[in-house]
């Protein structure tokens, strides 16, 4: 995979899987402090449960403050802002700060802009088979009836939360992520996640003032800006 679309997928894709599960983690070992591994059967109903939330409640949006780590940094790179989301594929991702940036995708388009550099990145989805499978390896864990296809997928259950572990089954998801490690409220709402990255890199998450209010359809339309320079990574 070409190293600038793996690095569009990680910034871009990735953080969003965690919170549109309606998941988020605890930093401790699994059976820790009376968690309890579910059952076979137990999953079966936690992901029919979780299928039935989404269905009724289609769309998220919810703040986040999150800290990547990688060999490489010296220290933390910690970037804040709001993600939105509406299944199947419509998403929106806003960053804040001194290095701002704007992810959105309708659906059949994904731009990527950066405003202290009025650029955009433009991607068309149909079009490219590479990209086109990770981005569906990847959201195919908003199906939850398919979760288990793509992943290898462990729950516990304690007094507060739920636990998930996912290990991805696909090699086009493992060269992004070697596992996610995910905990959610009984409402299914995400206040915390982790991505362990391939080469030892980690990325945690921290969520807070979720909704599951509907969407305005221009949250997921963008239109560069006058004067941008815009690129198609990919082409066509």
């Amino acid at each position: 995979m070409p190293a600038h679309l793996r690095k569009a997928l990680q910034s871009a894709i990735l953080p969003l899987l965690l919170p549109l599960m309606g998941a988020a983690i605890l930093l401790r070992s699994p059976a820790a402090y009376g968690e309890t591994e579910l059952s076979a059967s137990e999953k079966t109903e936690l992901l029919n449960q979780m299928e039935t939330v989404r269905n009724k409640y289609p769309s998220i949006k919810s703040e986040f403050v999150e800290e990547k780590v990688t060999p490489l940094l010296n220290h933390p790179v910690i970037t804040q802002g709001t993600i939105y989301f509406e299944y199947p594929n419509k998403f929106r991702r806003d960053i804040t700060g001194k290095n701002p940036s704007t992810t959105v995708c309708n659906g059949k388009v994904l731009w990527i802009y950066y405003p202290n550099f009025n650029e955009v990145e433009q991607y068309a989805l149909g079009q490219h088979k590479v990209f086109d499978d990770s981005i569906s390896a990847l959201t195919t864990g908003l199906s939850f009836q398919q979760l288990e296809q793509n992943y290898h997928f462990r729950a516990w259950r304690d007094d507060n939360a739920l636990k998930l572990e996912l290990i991805p089954k696909r090699p086009n998801i493992r060269r992004l992520v070697d596992s996610l490690t995910l905990w959610m409220t009984p409402q299914f709402m995400a206040f915390r996640s982790q991505a362990n990255l391939p080469k030892g890199g980690k990325v945690v998450t921290r969520y807070s003032n979720s909704s599951r209010d509907p969407l305005p359809s221009s949250t997921f339309e963008f239109a560069p800006p006058p004067g941008a320079n815009i690129t198609k990574p990919m082409g066509k």
